[in-house]
């Protein structure tokens, strides 16, 4: 056999026992293995299940070589993960065609996981350049949305660029439901008052809050609103937390700025009336949902020029 193949122009490295083969095959991995069943101390069968059982060789396809044509020795070999069986005796013809057949199936088999590992590679490129790209349209667009709105308008990635919640004053309120509505306004009433915040501006909150409501159960179908105090703190919060779709960003200048804008997904027509009325809003939308903080100090603060 090694001598047919050798004419053949394959690069040949015979093994006289089970043991040297597998250090000839720890020294340099071959393309294809030809294992003879049948060998002095380990027989072919432990010698592939080394070779498989190693992550460095599992991948290099076996042929057994048996000289008894018994079905239960030829499923044992499969089992263990040969690709193909030689009997003996064999002719030249077959031998060659064979190896030739499994050395060419295993490259082109390599070659697929390669394009498939540089496909992967130029997928997560692309993905990781739309990412940076999305996080810079969301960075332009929280910038400039906080400039013309005169730093009424936070536009937040995550939690960590929500306002620490202060106090929760009282139980958080569902608004799956329009007696929900009533409860926020009341509630926020009660809030405003506690930490005394004038007539007008409790009236702008509860605006605010009303519409920031309305819009979590008009989008979304749900919402929660909770209530945030704090003893000498002069400052009120009102957080909304919904689960329905959030604003594209293609459309978050328009569902902010615009009066009257409203598609599915976007926080409909009270946002103007939101900035106009609180002192400061802060906003994290996307495809989970969507969370609005109100925020009223007793006093306007200086820095807003709106």
């Amino acid at each position: 056999m090694t001598s047919i193949l050798m004419a053949e122009g394959y690069d040949v490295r015979p093994a006289d026992s089970g043991q040297l083969a597998l250090g000839s095959i720890a020294v340099r991995s071959p393309e294809l293995i030809l294992l003879d069943i049948r060998m002095p101390g380990m027989d072919g069968f432990e010698v592939c299940r080394q070779i498989k059982a190693s992550a460095a060789t599992r991948d290099i396809p076996i042929i057994f070589i048996s000289a008894t044509p018994e079905v239960e020795e030829r499923v044992e070999g499969l089992r263990l993960g040969a690709v193909d069986f030689i009997m003996k005796p064999y002719q030249r013809e077959e031998l060659c065609a064979r190896v030739e057949t499994h050395l060419e199936l295993s490259r082109l088999r390599s070659r697929l996981e390669q394009l498939v590992a540089e496909r992967t590679a130029e997928l997560h490129e692309a993905n990781e350049q739309l990412r940076l790209t999305a996080h810079q349209q969301r960075r332009f667009l929280r910038d400039m949305l906080s400039s013309v709105t005169g730093g009424a308008l936070v536009l937040c990635q995550g939690d960590e660029d929500l306002p620490r919640p202060l106090s929760l004053y009282g139980e958080p309120i569902s608004l799956s439901a329009t007696i929900g509505l009533r409860s926020l306004r009341i509630r926020t009433r009660e809030a405003a008052s506690h930490i005394g915040l004038s007539y007008e501006r409790g009236v702008d909150l509860v605006t605010a809050a009303h519409e920031a409501g309305m819009n979590s159960v008009v989008h979304a179908g749900n919402g929660v609103a909770r209530i945030f105090t704090a003893d000498h703190i002069d400052k009120i919060q009102v957080r909304i937390d919904d689960s329905g779709p959030g604003i594209s960003l293609d459309n978050l200048p328009q569902a902010t700025l615009q009066k009257g804008f409203t598609t599915a997904g976007t926080l409909g027509h009270g946002m103007k009336m939101m900035l106009s009325m609180a002192d400061r809003v802060f906003l994290r939308t996307g495809p989970t949902g969507t969370t609005v903080v109100l925020e009223q100090n007793t006093e306007k603060p200086a820095d807003m020029f709106r």
